[in-house]
């Protein structure tokens, strides 16, 4: 398989999941109500919208979508990192009342390694050389990184007033 097709892959995996995921939230809310819970979910998941951005990149083999795809995962690597780190300090210390059981710990480093296992595939140099990205790997995690950490304190900072102001 080329690596465009690959990439374009991606970008229709991120569609599908993206439309299933809200799909799913819309259906339990006019199912069962619009709690403030999942009004929350809408609003802290809101990240996945981002997806159709980076697929149309993907799609049409930009650069652009190369950075936004990388940016976007690598955001969501941190995220999940600082959130399991975070779930399994307070659920260690007592803050929390459930255990930390096998499978619970099973599914959280899971979804740590499908994170970084995509982004392991979007930093190959072939997939990078789709979209010609030619910049050095230590300039690339730089200025990955830096995408990545101004992207989640926005997000984190835009999210956190939105829940406040509604009230959640």
């Amino acid at each position: 398989m080329k690596i465009s097709t690959g990439a374009r892959l991606l970008g229709a995996g991120q569609i599908v999941f993206t439309a299933i995921y809200f799909g799913y939230l819309l259906y339990v809310g006019f199912s069962w109500g619009f709690t403030p819970r999942l009004m929350q979910l809408f609003i802290t998941d809101s990240i996945f919208l981002f997806f159709l951005i980076s697929s149309a990149g993907l799609f049409m083999l930009k650069p652009w979508g190369w950075w936004v795809t990388a940016i976007l995962w690598g955001k969501l690597l941190l995220s999940r990192v600082i959130g399991t780190g975070t779930e399994w300090f307070m659920i260690s210390s007592g803050l929390l009342a459930e255990q930390l059981d096998l499978l619970t710990a099973a599914a959280d480093l899971g979804i740590i390694i499908l994170l970084s296992g995509v982004l392991l595939l979007i930093f190959t140099r072939a997939f990078r050389q789709t979209f010609r990205i030619h910049e050095t790997r230590g300039r690339l995690l730089i200025m990955t990184g830096m995408g990545v950490i101004v992207l989640y304190a926005v997000f984190f900072t835009v999210t956190l007033a939105v829940v406040l102001a509604a009230g959640l």
